[in-house]
């Protein structure tokens, strides 16, 4: 009897070593999973930074009309040759365009943060999927575990419950054998006797 609960122990250990190693394969594979993401997100930034730094992304911001009519209105001054008029257009000029640069930077500036910003929603979304997914593989996992070891312990303690009811039954049957067997030696001497 000893022998077959050692038994069961002994495939019960195994069988938690089993699913230890299977765990620990499955958390490998999330990190792999996790990491390539994780890789494959900055990758994506360093992509959306290369974009915007390219010259054709401020081209893409027009300029204010003041600033192309001021523009006119100076060359025009300047082919008259009215120089004093030409200066002051000049003046209010070279201010116009420090400001419309400004402007640009600044446009060109929330453009992009709003760009990585929109990137950066996107890949948290992914990662929170894939954590979910990662996570409801977990449980699946541990249900297939709990399932196989509610089989394999109705499995062991079928074994010992079968053994212990055998011996049980043999026990009650020698006992039996045992009452019965002196009382038909008993009758069968008396029924040789008379």
């Amino acid at each position: 009897m000893r022998e077959y609960i050692e038994i069961g122990d002994e495939k019960l250990q195994e069988f938690y070593r089993d699913w230890e190693k299977k765990f620990a394969d499955f958390e490998d594979e999330s990190m792999v999973k996790i990491e390539e993401l994780k890789y494959e997100h900055e990758e994506q930034m360093e992509m959306l930074n290369v974009k915007l730094d390219r010259a054709v992304e401020a081209l893409k911001i027009k300029p204010s009309a003041k600033l192309k009519e001021m523009q006119n209105n100076e060359k025009l001054v300047a082919v008259n040759e009215r120089v004093e008029e030409a200066m002051n257009y000049r003046k209010e000029l070279k201010s116009l365009e420090i400001k419309e640069a400004h402007r640009i930077e600044n446009l060109r500036q929330k453009n992009a943060d709003n760009q990585r910003k929109a990137l950066l929603n996107t890949q948290q979304a992914e990662m929170h999927q894939l954590e979910a997914k990662i996570e409801t593989g977990r449980h699946n996992l541990k249900i297939k575990m709990d399932k196989t070891l509610v089989v394999l312990q109705k499995e062991i303690n079928l074994h010992v419950a079968d053994i212990k009811r055998i011996q049980g039954l043999m026990a009650r049957i020698a006992v039996k054998k045992g009452d019965n067997a002196d009382e038909l030696r008993r009758n069968k001497e008396k029924s040789r006797k008379t």
